[in-house]
């Protein structure tokens, strides 16, 4: 008997053609996540910048402490909930909203209402959160009244040009699509997703990258 053949895997002569088994593609979307970050692209402002932010949220013990005091409980207001890049970004723009004088005490109230650990609290436990989850789970979330998709590919030609030219600088300008992976309101990280893997490169907070309001 002649031997058959099929692309790309020889068969031994002595098998017959009902003894060939070929194992079925994988449908990785199927499978359950996991992450790599040996390409995080630190250098970019979505890199090691963005993690390094931190949300200024008021306690109530900080709250209960200016309630007397109205310049400085609204300039506390007006910082609740806002993002910065440091600590001395935080206090120079306090200044900039306060005209009065700081007491001694409120300055630690302060401090321990700033959150410091971006990743930590944001990106790592919804990353834990996806793990359970498969591919097809993840891609078919929905929010929002007209049940937009919370997490997809998206084409590297609707990326703002500061992406697109980043993708170049990195060695990913050849990719026609990346994955946008949303972890709560607009954060979101990118990457292209390999079998059952996303690379992670970005980290995104502010829903920038991406031109078309998805």
């Amino acid at each position: 008997m002649a031997k058959k053949e099929i692309p790309g895997k020889a068969i031994p002569e002595n098998l017959s053609s009902k003894e060939v088994k070929v194992t079925p593609s994988i449908n990785f979307r199927q499978e359950y996540p996991c992450w790599r970050i040996n390409k995080f692209d630190i250098s970019s402002k979505w890199g090691v910048s963005a993690l390094g932010k931190f949300t200024f949220h008021c306690s109530n013990d900080l709250e209960e402490k200016l309630f007397e005091n109205e310049d400085l409980y609204d300039a506390v207001a007006a910082l609740d909930g806002k993002r910065f890049s440091s600590t001395d970004d935080l206090w120079k723009r306090f200044h900039n909203v306060c005209n009065s004088d700081i007491p001694s005490e409120v300055i630690p109230l302060i401090n321990d209402s700033i959150s410091k650990s971006f990743f930590s609290e944001k990106i790592y436990p919804k990353l834990i959160e996806f793990e359970k989850m498969t591919w097809e789970s993840i891609e078919m979330a929905v929010h929002g009244k007209k049940g937009k998709t919370k997490s997809h590919f998206v084409k590297v030609e609707n990326l703002i040009k500061e992406a697109r030219d980043r993708l170049d600088e990195i060695g990913l300008g050849d990719i026609d699509q990346i994955f946008s992976l949303r972890l709560e309101g607009e954060i979101r990280l990118y990457g292209p997703r390999k079998l059952n893997y996303m690379e992670i490169i970005w980290v995104d907070p502010e829903h920038e990258i991406y031109k078309l309001n998805h």
